[in-house]
């Protein structure tokens, strides 16, 4: 079992598919989600890092976790927050 808190990109990297969906079952903050290709794709943030969820759809089977670090897939997913802020 991995100390979570000591959870960074590296050791994340090192971690099977089972463990990675455990580390951000616990640890992940989830932020959005979207649609790519044939799959259902959810953005966590971890520890300092962004990590892609991806769930194929039709048959909810989660597939591929991974490190997400381009800048413009995760500025995607900010597209889909509405905030109704009074600043005055």
């Amino acid at each position: 079992m991995v100390n979570l808190s000591m959870c960074n990109e590296k050791v994340f990297n090192k971690m099977g598919l089972d463990a990675r969906v455990d580390v951000l079952r616990e640890q992940g903050t989830y932020i959005g989600a979207r649609y790519y290709g044939s799959y259902h794709v959810h953005l966590y943030a971890l520890n300092g890092f962004y990590v892609e969820l991806y769930m194929k759809l039709g048959i909810n089977l989660i597939q591929i976790v991974e490190i997400q670090k381009n800048r413009k897939i995760i500025e995607q997913y900010a597209e889909g927050v509405k905030l109704e802020i009074d600043l005055s």
